[in-house]
């Protein structure tokens, strides 16, 4: 009877055992490059945030100069009506009008943002606190834009009153507001001298002061929100 061949049971088991180390190091080979794809796709991600953030920042403190100064005119017009200082003034009465029914509507960028949520990269981003105070400062913005509106709508019916019509003037403020040291002719002296008592005129000084003042404080809100952001931005982007 013939012997059965021996089976070479080392060759075998560094055979299985070279295939099996080949597999796993091609599967941690993958893993890792995989990871570093993602780490790297993270850190692209938190610079597009955080130049957005920046900018964000700068248009942010440009919109609460403009809401702050309106505030301030409007009710530095108040004040002037409400002591019978017109005359001091002179044509910057007008001017401190003009710059009362002036707003902003603030522009967020929000391009990193939408393109991270649209490619469905937002797990990408390690940090939950960090996408949290994203999504949450941008989900604000609605009840800014009320403030922003019912401001707005309180210009725009000012301009249309009668009382603007008649005591201020569409031409007198654009004149006023390219021109506001100027000497005033007769006829804007007799427009501003007509403001004397107007407790009607006073009053939608007032309501513009009121209305800036409620931008003002969705703005300050808002300005907490940016400066948490771009500080977690800045932390998260310390690991890079």
């Amino acid at each position: 009877m013939p012997s059965m061949p021996r089976i070479a049971w080392r060759a075998v088991f560094v055979q299985g055992t070279t295939i099996v180390t080949s597999i796993l190091l091609a599967l941690a080979v993958n893993a890792w490059w995989a990871s570093r794809l993602a780490t790297q796709s993270e850190g692209e991600h938190l610079q597009a945030l955080q130049r957005d953030f920046r900018i964000a920042r700068t248009r942010l403190d440009a919109s609460i100069a403009a809401a702050r100064q309106g505030h301030d005119e409007s009710l530095a017009l108040v004040m002037a009506l409400a002591q019978d200082k017109l005359k001091e003034l002179g044509r910057q009465a007008l001017h401190k009008a003009s710059t009362a029914m002036s707003y902003e509507v603030y522009s967020a960028p929000d391009g990193a943002w939408a393109t991270i949520v649209s490619a469905g990269e937002v797990d990408q981003l390690q940090s939950q606190e960090l996408k949290l105070q994203i999504a949450d400062l941008y989900g604000g913005l609605e009840d800014l834009r009320v403030s922003e509106h019912q401001l707005l709508e309180q210009v725009i019916r000012f301009q249309s009153s009668e009382v603007f019509a008649t005591k201020i003037g569409m031409g007198d403020i654009g004149y006023s507001a390219g021109n506001p040291d100027a000497p005033m002719g007769p006829a804007a002296l007799e427009r501003v001298a007509s403001w004397h008592g107007d407790r009607l005129l006073e009053n939608w000084f007032a309501l513009l002061a009121v209305h800036h003042s409620l931008v003002l404080e969705d703005y300050d809100f808002l300005s907490t929100r940016v400066d948490r952001v771009l500080q977690q931005l800045e932390a998260e982007l310390r690991r890079f």
